[in-house]
């Protein structure tokens, strides 16, 4: 009746779980300098906001993963996977992994844990709310819920018409890290709107791997991504792009909240240079279609960022 473990660990796909906690931490950043400015500092009730909030963005997240795991395993989006060419790679590519329904797991077992991580992504949702006495942020939840099912789900799943990009930017964007500040200070600023473009940006990357993957088998199950339109080449620069515009935003922030005054910014900037870096191999690993090292790098990239961010607001 229940998905074992190893199904359930393989249905999340971990490595695109790593971005999750990306806004809430970058929100969180924000948050804290906003506090200092004021000559405040968080109290215990700051920090039980914060893990709220990554509690309920890692539900949220993981019902998009289960989710977009059922939906695309009942309509055989997954099946071309093993005998279609990723990437436009000449000849198959090994590295296009079948999980979840797709690998042979019971669609409703799948669904099931799905409407389990709805669930706890409520409860979490719900104390947020009574922490805080937004009660009015339960329709942003929901909102939120709204958008992970019906990325894949449903007869018209916007998914499956090239609105990937623009979720990622509202949900991880504006949405995480907007409403991690304002639940936490009860107020957002410029540096919330900058923090919240770069955590959507950053966190594009690990849809466009999944794009560039199956840029082959998509158009054929009726899937038809960005990456269907722009291309491989198009999708690899946009990925790119993606990466280094967060990073000029983040070496902007550094000068802006230095005064422009290089011997201040140093050490902000420098906090960005290991993003920098997994940035690159993250890109460098997708060209050579090592598509299971490029999702742990993007991963790993995301996550990097939102505690590279808490350097960049505080140093």
């Amino acid at each position: 009746m229940f998905i074992t473990l190893r199904e359930y660990k393989d249905a999340l796909r971990p490595s695109a779980l790593l971005c999750s906690p990306t806004p809430v931490l970058i929100g969180t950043a924000v948050a804290l300098r906003q506090l200092f400015n004021q000559g405040l500092g968080p109290d215990a009730r700051f920090w039980l906001i914060a893990l709220l909030c990554c509690l309920t963005a890692v539900f949220i997240h993981s019902t998009c993963n289960l989710a977009n795991d059922y939906f695309d395993g009942i309509r055989g989006t997954d099946e071309g996977r093993s005998s279609l060419s990723g990437a436009g790679a000449d000849g198959p590519v090994p590295d296009l992994p079948r999980r979840g329904v797709a690998g042979g797991v019971e669609p409703r077992k799948v669904l099931l844990s799905a409407y389990l991580n709805i669930l706890m992504a409520c409860l979490s949702g719900l104390i947020l709310c009574w922490v805080t006495g937004h009660w009015w942020m339960i329709l942003v939840g929901i909102f939120c819920l709204l958008g992970a099912w019906f990325y894949t789900g449903g007869k018209h799943p916007y998914g499956y018409r090239a609105m990937g990009e623009l979720s990622i930017m509202i949900f991880f964007g504006l949405v995480g890290v907007l409403a991690t500040q304002y639940l936490e200070t009860g107020g957002i600023d410029r540096h919330g709107f900058i923090g919240a473009l770069v955590g959507g940006l950053i966190c594009i990357p690990v849809l466009e791997i999944n794009n560039y993957r199956d840029i082959d088998a998509d158009p054929l199950a009726g899937k038809y991504t960005l990456s269907s339109f722009i291309g491989a080449k198009g999708t690899l620069i946009l990925m790119g792009s993606c990466y280094a515009l967060a990073v000029i935003l983040g070496v902007f922030e550094s000068w802006s909240l230095s005064d422009g005054s290089l011997a201040d910014a140093w050490p902000r900037l420098l906090c960005l240079l290991p993003v920098l870096a997994l940035a690159i191999a993250t890109t460098v690993a997708s060209c050579r279609n090592r598509f299971s090292r490029a999702f742990a790098l993007s991963g790993y990239t995301d996550l990097l960022t939102g505690f590279c961010w808490l350097g960049v607001c505080l140093l």
